[in-house]
């Protein structure tokens, strides 16, 4: 039986592509190793899967001497099929030999658009297998699926975007005309409105074309894309939106792509009255030799009529292709969207799509260089690998994007990032990350990476003022905000920190992060109460995440509330069967219970492991009181850094 389509295991019935599984108790959302390793299990049909097997199928190579991620897999997969490993339905515990599947399996029937059914094993062969290795660890392609039309069963490769005549353009009010100052426009996220709603990447990637393109036009001042990331879609009504940009204008739309071909539509909408200025539709078939024209070719129609409607010059012509791959490309722009929307599973996401694209393009050089930063996001959110795994493979990647295009300015950055916190090599690792800076004094990853360096190095006022200067410069980002907010916690100025961090939930950046950064600051204020409330708000907005949950656990230790530290605590080591802790995280809650020993032994551990936390705890107001202590002493020098930072 092929697996790479839907197929029925027990009571549920298992979706590769979309990473579900569907039954009675509802859908539910497996991580990509998790479906990994259940299609592994299945592809054994009831035989016994050893578990060096399993590990070399799913993890790729026999990275530890330990078989525990495949334990701790496990042990989440019959969690989340509701299964009991005393009484099986599902997976049976081989003893000393490994795993076998023992669950019914059967190919499972969907329905297509016209309502006939449709066999997978005949989908999955229409498509063919994944073309690298990697692409196993990723929920199956739909995009693919739809640009192919295979669903449908039709022979076409890509369709996308005709322009039709454009509708009658109003005239802007005469006093935006008139206006001295820059008009401001905000391109809002296009809305995806396929039948299968797999396209948001290519949405995304109109969207971000066109914002580009207009920031270099003289008299507009463009909303950046991370400002208006979380507001929402199409259907928003303009004047809800535009007090959160400060706009004049903003442009919606929306992208669909169906059996007939890919509907593109777009509109300009005068934030003030509340009506169109203009609005387009476009239609046209597109072949695999212009499919890089269709983003210029939308971003080219949407200048030239703003450039009509607005007292604004024309926009420049469109910049050179990345790659000349159509497959690179696609995986590219995938990947940029599993980097950015950073659910559960998202990074691991991102890095097996760029490393697709560098696969079919070996020059892709900003393909290396988003692979590169995923790589350094996968090592410091743990979870599915380490440090020791992730880094090494970022650095390959940076001199690689380097080698290609040396003037990449945020490559440059992750190889000083990683020189100074992974090589722990500070002053080589800063010259680096300055020089990034001055190369790109707007580039947020190289500014933050510098100003986070800068603060563990002790030269907070120099941190902070780096990332004042960029969050002054774009203004309507709350991200900016929010890394002025941290840079002032790391520097014991907490009342600053809160006003600067309230500032950032207000301009839009992640809710949950910016409750975290409260609740740290509260601590470091000695506020407790109101610590536990913003603890308690992060880890519902975070879906209990491990970080989340021990930060709350933490201040209800020092809050003298330990029964309860204790529970979370429980239930964190609970969930160490199946997901990475971290130890700096774990030893935050040992500390605040008073046991000493065990926190700076996590501490210890954690150094060892070069858990991106470790190097931070100092200015974590969480070890105030190990500031005096030997061991702690001793192992902030271990790691080169200064014993009293704050001296």
């Amino acid at each position: 039986m092929n697996f790479s389509g839907p197929f029925a295991l027990g009571d549920w019935v298992i979706d590769p592509a979309t990473g579900t599984m569907t039954g009675a108790a509802g859908q539910r959302r497996l991580t990509p190793k998790l479906m990994d390793l259940l299609l592994a299990l299945a592809r054994c049909e009831g035989s016994v899967a050893s578990r060096d097997e399993l590990l070399r199928e799913v993890w790729g190579e026999r990275s530890t001497v330990s078989d525990e991620p495949l334990t701790r897999a496990i042990a989440e997969l019959r969690k989340t099929l509701g299964d009991d490993r005393a009484d099986p339905c599902y997976i049976e515990t081989i003893p000393k030999r490994g795993y076998r599947l023992i669950a019914s399996v059967a190919t499972a029937r969907l329905a297509t658009p016209a309502g006939a059914p449709l066999d997978a094993d005949a989908d999955a062969a229409m498509l063919g297998s994944p073309a690298h290795p990697r692409e196993r660890a990723v929920p199956r392609r739909w995009h693919l699926v739809a640009l192919g039309f295979a669903a449908f069963g039709l022979a076409a490769l890509l369709v996308a975007v005709v322009v039709l005549a454009p509708k009658a353009m109003r005239p802007l009010p005469t006093t935006l005309l008139q206006a001295a100052r820059p008009i401001s426009v905000a391109v809002l996220r296009f809305q995806d409105l396929s039948p299968t709603s797999d396209h948001q990447y290519f949405a995304d990637g109109v969207q971000e074309a066109i914002i580009d393109r207009l920031s270099g036009i003289p008299g507009l001042r463009v909303a950046s894309r991370a400002s208006v990331a979380e507001y929402g879609h199409a259907g928003d009504a303009p004047r809800e939106a535009a007090p959160q940009f400060g706009a004049d204008v903003l442009m919606q739309g929306t992208v669909r792509y169906d059996d007939q071909g890919v509907h593109v539509s777009m509109q300009l909408v005068d934030a003030v009255t509340n009506t169109k200025v203009w609005e387009e539709a476009l239609d046209r078939p597109l072949t695999v030799e212009n499919l890089f024209d269709i983003h210029n070719e939308i971003v080219d129609l949407v200048t030239a009529r703003l450039a009509r409607s607005l007292p604004v010059e024309a926009a420049g012509h469109a910049a050179a292709l990345p790659t000349a791959s159509q497959p690179a490309y696609e995986a590219y722009l995938l990947g940029k969207y599993h980097y950015r929307r950073r659910q559960p599973g998202d990074i691991q996401i991102a890095i097996d799509q760029f490393q697709i694209a560098v696969n079919a393009d070996g020059g892709f050089a900003d393909a290396w260089d988003w692979l590169a930063f995923a790589w350094v996001n996968a090592g410091a959110d743990l979870g599915w690998t380490t440090p020791a795994r992730a880094y090494p493979r970022a650095r390959v990647a940076a001199l690689r994007a380097l080698e290609l295009d040396p003037k990449l300015a945020t490559s440059r950055a992750v190889l000083g990032y990683l020189r100074a916190v992974y090589d722990w090599d500070w002053q080589s690792g800063l010259a680096e990350l300055e020089r990034a800076v001055a190369a790109a004094p707007r580039e947020s990853g190289t500014v933050f990476g510098c100003a986070y360096v800068l603060s563990l190095l002790g030269r907070h006022d120099e941190a902070i003022a780096l990332v004042t200067d960029l969050a002054e410069a774009l203004p309507e980002d709350g991200r900016m905000k929010q890394q002025v907010a941290e840079r002032l916690i790391d520097a014991g100025r907490y009342g600053e920190a809160t006003r600067a961090a309230s500032q950032a939930l207000a301009a839009g950046a992640e809710p949950g992060q910016v409750r975290q950064l409260l609740g740290v600051a509260a601590v470091g204020a000695g506020q407790l109460g109101t610590a536990i409330s913003e603890f308690q708000n992060a880890m519902l907005l975070q879906q209990h995440a491990p970080r989340a949950v021990g930060y709350l656990a933490a201040t209800y230790a020092l809050a003298g509330r330990r029964d309860e530290a204790r529970a979370l605590l429980g239930e964190l080591e609970a969930r160490a069967s199946a997901e990475q802790l971290d130890d700096v995280m774990l030893a935050r809650i040992y500390f605040a219970l008073r046991d000493r020993d065990r926190a700076l032994e996590l501490l210890e551990e954690a150094a060892e492991l070069r858990l991106p936390d470790v190097s931070d705890i100092f200015n974590d107001p969480f070890f105030v009181g190990l500031r005096g202590d030997e061991r702690f002493t001793a192992l902030v020098g271990r790691m080169h850094l200064e014993s009293d930072p704050h001296a």
